[in-house]
């Protein structure tokens, strides 16, 4: 998906004051990125799994990075056939990248609103 004037689009408010009245090109340019890779996230879908998800089932998943300790979590197998963070596939067909979590690149955390360093 590519809107050709994704560039232009002015930035009307964010947790970086900074950014505020920028384009979405002049960000990319400044941080030496392709505008797409910029910002864009993208989520793709299949509708029909997504009908027949039962998203409020009650599902427990392992938290590895806690000893394997069982958490709450939404399931949705089957519905998400890709996620994209800036312009990397870091899920696939249910199955992370090898390289998310590893390799930098995939975005970053967000700072509160107070924290926002321009």
């Amino acid at each position: 998906m590519w809107h050709r004037d994704f560039g232009d689009a002015h930035v009307i408010g964010c947790p970086a004051p900074a950014l505020v009245g920028k384009t979405i090109k002049q960000i990319a340019d400044e941080r030496g990125d392709h505008e797409v890779h910029t910002f864009l996230d993208l989520a793709l879908l299949d509708p029909a799994a997504l009908k027949r998800a039962q998203l409020g089932r009650y599902a427990e998943a392992p938290f590895e990075a806690l000893g394997g300790m069982q958490r709450v979590v939404n399931r949705n197998d089957g519905v998400v056939k890709a996620t994209v963070i800036r312009g990397q596939v870091a899920f696939e067909n249910d199955v992370p990248s090898p390289a998310l979590g590893k390799r930098h690149g995939f975005g970053r955390f967000l700072p509160r609103v107070g924290d926002a360093q321009g």
